[in-house]
Parts: structure tokens; C-alpha cells; sequence
């Protein structure tokens, strides 16, 4: 309120306004205003400040999102208007943007939680461990380890690991495990 003026103004990008009122206002940024209120050949002001008050935001990222137990993949972050960021299980408090190399022996679920004046939030990103599949081995028997000139044998085979199998002189593609004559 401004009493013996002949005009106010509010600042900052407001101008002329009434000597005395309310005006709302929805700054994006804490803002100080200023009122000026001029009369009788002189100047008189005041200031107050509104302070905005941001709900954190952060983005959360993985590498590779699957991988085989022994490898590594990277959590990436960025956050903005938070005091404080942590980042579970195991890991903990960390700076509010980078990044981090993780060697999980399972399948993970991180939790990032960025914390500031405004509130909380949260995003999460999995990683699935896998175990590394084993070579394919094989053996390979004759029922008979020896016979006539012209007579046949069974051949019989196993395999482990293996999605397919072929056999050399001839014979091509066999189940993966079996036999033939």
C-alpha cells in the first residue's frame, strides 16, 4: 500500500499499477519485485522476493540392459534441482550428472532418487545378468570299435550346449544327439 502518491511502478517487466492492490504473479525463476512509488517530488520503494521452488527432475539411463555375468554396463544421470542424488542398491550418494561402470552378478533393478526443496523423484533402470552359456562338447562312439571290410556300424552321439550338429564324409546335418549307421 502507497499512500501520498501519484503513481506506482513494479518492476522487474510489470510497469504502472495502482497505489494500492494485488497483482498475481507466476514467476519461472525466484524473482525480486520492486515497487517505486512516486509523489510529491520524491521516491519511495520497496522490494520483495518470491522464491520458486523447483520439483527435482532426472533422467536415468543403462548401456546394455542385458549382459553376461562378468561384464559391465554403464548407469548414466542427469538432475537438476535436487540437494541430493543417491543411486540403489550398493552404490549410494552421487554427484548430480555422470556416469557409472556396474558389474552386477544378477539381475538388477536401480532405484536413482533425487531429492531438493521442491520434492522427491525417482526413475529406475534394469539390468538382466546372464550366466555365459558353456561351448558346445561332444562325443562320438562306433558300437564296435573295429569290424569286417564292407560290414557297417552304429555310430552314436551326444552333444551339450550345441543348437545343431554335422557330420563330415558325407553325411551332413544330424540331430544333436543320436545315432546312424
Amino acid at each position: 500500500v502507497s499512500t501520498n502518491t501519484d503513481k506506482c511502478r513494479l518492476s522487474p517487466d510489470i510497469g504502472e499499477v495502482d497505489t494500492s492492490g494485488s497483482l498475481q504473479v507466476s514467476p519461472t525463476d525466484s524473482t525480486v519485485y520492486t515497487l517505486i512509488a512516486e509523489g510529491h517530488a520524491e521516491t519511495a520503494e520497496a522490494s520483495a522476493e518470491v522464491v520458486v521452488i523447483r520439483v527435482p527432475q532426472a533422467t536415468f539411463g543403462i548401456e546394455d540392459a542385458e549382459i553376461l555375468m562378468g561384464e559391465t554396463t554403464v548407469l548414466d544421470w542427469e538432475t537438476t534441482y535436487a540437494d541430493s542424488v543417491d543411486i540403489q542398491p550398493d552404490i549410494g550418494t552421487v554427484a548430480d550428472g555422470g556416469s557409472l561402470a556396474v558389474s552386477p552378478t544378477v539381475s538388477t533393478v536401480y532405484t536413482l532418487t533425487a531429492s531438493g526443496p521442491g520434492g522427491v523423484v525417482s526413475r529406475q533402470v534394469s539390468v538382466s545378468v546372464s550366466q555365459p552359456t558353456s561351448p558346445p562338447t561332444v562325443t562320438l562312439q562306433p558300437e564296435s570299435a573295429s569290424i569286417a571290410n564292407g560290414d557297417a556300424v552304429t555310430l552314436n552321439w551326444e552333444t551339450t550346449s550345441a543348437d545343431r550338429a554335422f557330420m563330415d564324409n558325407g553325411v551332413g546335418a544330424v540331430p544333436v544327439n543320436g545315432e546312424i549307421v
